[in-house]
């Protein structure tokens, strides 16, 4: 199986989305969501949080249909996600 490649434009985007995560969500969200996941649009900073990625990623756009947007664990800072776990992010989905 062929690993997801990350779009260019969304790799350079990834300083202004964990800067974005840590300054706006994760304080927000932290305290009571350890584990979970959070979807956010970067422009306007609106965020969905759940247990799944992928209908977490999908409730997000249901407002925002072609935003590719950034997920986060919460938690120990933020790391990115794709829909399997690892570090990157979940744009093709």
């Amino acid at each position: 199986m062929k690993a997801a490649r990350v779009p260019s434009e969304q790799t350079n985007l990834m300083p202004q989305a964990l800067e974005v995560y840590r300054r706006q969500i994760d304080p927000k969200v932290e305290a009571e969501n350890e584990d979970r996941f959070v979807a956010f649009n970067l422009e306007t900073e609106e965020f969905e949080i759940g247990d799944d990625v992928i209908e977490t990623v999908q409730r997000l756009k249901r407002r925002h249909p072609t935003d590719r947007p950034f997920v986060f664990r919460v938690g120990g800072g933020g790391s990115a996600v794709d829909r399997f776990g690892s570090p990157r992010f979940a744009s093709e989905l």
